[in-house]
């Protein structure tokens, strides 16, 4: 029970000393709430022997200690209620005090865990799992955590101590009512058991639609501008009214629940007043108990009331905790498949040059190979062109040298290290990669070209965007390089995006750069100038370009031809138009086209 809660432990441990003290101060609070019932029955007993001319009882040896008067006695148990209760103030403030914030801060450490973990979890991972889920339970789910670790552990806390004080209060003074009260509370433990499975599955199932929920609105949001263009506002106004209908459903559902359990655990506190009326009453005049040890048991079960009540949204809160922990869970329990291995040494110096041997990949959950035996080498400071038709494993070779997916072991090198035995930071620091989809982040076009060197200066930053030919379109805006973005860039035109792009990965410097089908969306004469420009960054690094338009990589040192994950063909543009095969015909028909358009 309550398994996937046990995972917090390591984080209670950071913080047992704060958690032992909050719990120390809450058992002071709650030790003065205890004492209080029997000094106010004491004082009600003395009143009524007064009253009725008899001597003073429960507090002549106070009177006897201080020499007061019988009514001045009884203003000394009047302060000294006053006292208990100003002192269980303090404590109680205290007691919130460690425990909600050590609740806070493990929310926090939890948060800043699950959000580390997503960083290292492979692309792979995300191509399965969506966006808006995630997003879900490190909001939700967390503060459904966060509340079994604050509230509810207090809570867990206050009916421990209390009902344990009141109860051996109540069995010294009087054992047979105090076992006579204790029969229904023991319906309790069984009333929780049989209530907690069924509020813990509904409730995992409205976490679960709010994932759908929050993904609805994701997809929206970003996609706005598609869902208008199409036309398409009512169809997504209904798909998410149906959804919220669904979540409402299964919230009812829960409601039923809770609303069920909580009427039974207050039948149950009236039960136990009902005994301790009849019981205490049949004693009193049977003259075997007073009246102040009646009203001390009437205060007892009153002070029960809370924590027996609180029992039931203590119940729902760690069942509604466990599901979400179990959420949160499901995903720190992701290994990472990529990582440091324990051999892995430092890449050192690069010079640039790559090899595959033998190289073969598929992608998780595929059956045929993105790429089957592929051998090549490519010269250090060489640059070096990969065309094909779509979908023939063009990006995904270029993917593997980032190890951005798992290669097998001796089938990809660098300057003739393996791939896997190399320290990951320094692989990746040693490419740059501007991939087949550009994203930009919502901020300044400075700090998105200088993303992957944060402390590049201005002039290395306007160098870089000249290189791209983003520069002049830069310049004409009114905030210039300090022009916030909107969300991936939308602000700007695709073939802008692209340039933005390649400006990050040129101002970066790597040995290795990597241009992944990066000037699709640029115009042909744009295209040549910044192909005219990177050639002076691409004598200093080896250079991999992917692209569709041929007419831009001819001047490549060697052109290589992939088709269904193979190597057909490779060399120079005039080599690869002597051989008459796929990169031939292909050059040939985009001339014709190119020369139709010109007409």
């Amino acid at each position: 029970m309550l398994k996937n809660l046990r995972t917090l432990r390591k984080y209670f441990r950071r913080y047992r000393r704060g958690m032992l003290a909050g719990v120390l101060f809450l058992l002071f609070c709650n030790a003065c709430e205890v004492a209080i019932p029997p000094v106010i029955g004491m004082a009600v007993n003395s009143l009524r022997n007064l009253q009725a001319g008899g001597q003073l009882q429960g507090l002549k040896g106070v009177v006897d200690l201080t020499g007061y008067a019988p009514l001045q006695g009884i203003v000394f148990l009047v302060l000294a209620v006053i006292f208990v209760q100003l002192t269980r103030a303090v404590f109680s403030f205290l007691q919130r005090t460690f425990i909600v914030r050590i609740s806070r801060r493990i929310e926090c450490d939890l948060r800043v865990d699950y959000f580390a973990h997503l960083q290292k979890l492979p692309p792979s991972y995300y191509d399965n799992v969506k966006t808006g889920d995630l997003m879900a339970r490190c909001t939700n789910d967390l503060l459904a955590v966060r509340m079994a670790l604050g509230p509810c552990l207090m809570l867990i806390f206050n009916t421990l101590f209390i009902s344990a004080g009141a109860l051996i209060v109540m069995l010294v003074v009087k054992p047979d009512l105090a076992l006579y009260v204790m029969i229904p509370l023991m319906v309790l433990p069984a009333l929780t058991g049989l209530f907690g499975g069924p509020i813990r599955k509904r409730f995992q199932k409205i976490q679960e639609q709010f994932g759908d929920i929050n993904i609805a609105c994701q997809e929206n949001f970003s996609g706005i501008r598609v869902i208008k263009a199409f036309v398409r506002e009512e169809h997504e106004r209904k798909k998410f009214r149906a959804l919220n209908r669904e979540y409402a459903i299964k919230n009812i559902a829960l409601a039923k629940v809770r609303a069920l359990f909580r009427p039974l655990l207050f039948l149950i506190v009236g039960i136990a007043f009902a005994v301790v009326y009849w019981m205490g009453s049949v004693k009193v005049i049977a003259g075997v108990m007073n009246i102040g040890e009646l009203i001390m048991f009437e205060m007892y079960v009153g002070l029960l009331i809370f924590p027996m009540v609180a029992l039931g949204w203590v119940v729902v809160l760690l069942q509604q905790a466990d599901a979400s922990m179990g959420r949160i869970k499901s995903v720190l329990e992701q290994s990472p498949t990529i990582f440091d291995r324990a051999e892995a040494e430092p890449l050192g110096d690069v010079a640039g040059e790559i090899e595959s041997r033998n190289l073969t990949f598929t992608y998780p959950g595929c059956e045929r190979p993105a790429l089957a035996g592929v051998n090549l080498r490519i010269a250090a400071g060489s640059t070096v062109a990969i065309v094909g038709p779509a979908g023939s494993g063009k990006s995904t070779f270029v993917k593997l040298i980032a190890r951005l997916y798992e290669v097998g072991e001796n089938r990809l090198f660098i300057d003739g290290k393996d791939v896997t035995k190399v320290r990951l930071k320094d692989l990746r620091a040693a490419v740059g990669f501007v991939p087949q989809e550009t994203f930009l982040f919502s901020d300044s076009i400075a700090a998105n070209i200088k993303y992957g060197a944060p402390d590049a200066d201005e002039e290395a930053v306007r160098r870089a965007a000249d290189v791209s030919q983003i520069s002049a379109d830069v310049e004409q805006l009114r905030e210039g390089y300090a022009q916030i973005l909107g969300e991936r860039g939308i602000s700007l035109s695709g073939g802008q995006k692209q340039r933005v792009a390649i400006a990050r990965a040129v101002i970066l410097d790597a040995p290795i750069l990597i241009l992944d089908d990066a000037l699709s969306s640029v115009d042909t004469h744009t295209e040549e100038r910044i192909l005219e420009r990177l050639r002076d960054v691409m004598k200093r690094r080896t250079s991999i370009i992917i692209s569709h338009r041929l007419s831009s990589i001819q001047y490549a040192d060697n052109i290589v031809v992939i088709e269904d994950g193979r190597i057909t063909e490779q060399g120079t543009h005039a080599e690869l138009m002597k051989g008459g095969g796929f990169y031939a015909e292909t050059y040939k028909r985009q001339q014709l086209e190119d020369s139709l358009l010109d007409l």
